[in-house]
């Protein structure tokens, strides 16, 4: 599992690259294809688990809410992941 939370890391990093050449709409769908489908492979597995186990796949989604509106890291990213429809690690 760790394995795939670093992969998710690494394409945070790099869609962050090419962020300034896309629009936010072209930017979600391509996080949600690339990210979110690999995240939730694996989070079946994680249903009951304590938070501490569940907190790196949270970490992923805030980033790549992050990404997609260009928020700085201090940023609360809540209200923005709900407005992209991603539902975080808990409720998937």
């Amino acid at each position: 599992m760790a394995a795939k939370f670093n992969n998710c890391f690494f394409q945070v990093r790099h869609r962050h690259q090419i962020r300034h050449l896309l629009g936010c709409d072209v930017i979600a769908n391509i996080v949600a294809a690339f990210m979110l489908t690999r995240l939730d492979y694996g989070t079946a597995l994680l249903a009951g688990l304590p938070y501490s186990t569940i907190a790196p796949p949270h970490y992923v989604i805030n980033i790549a809410t992050r990404l997609v509106y260009a928020l700085w890291p201090m940023d609360y990213v809540t209200d923005t992941t709900i407005k992209l429809h991603w539902e975080p690690i808990h409720a998937r």
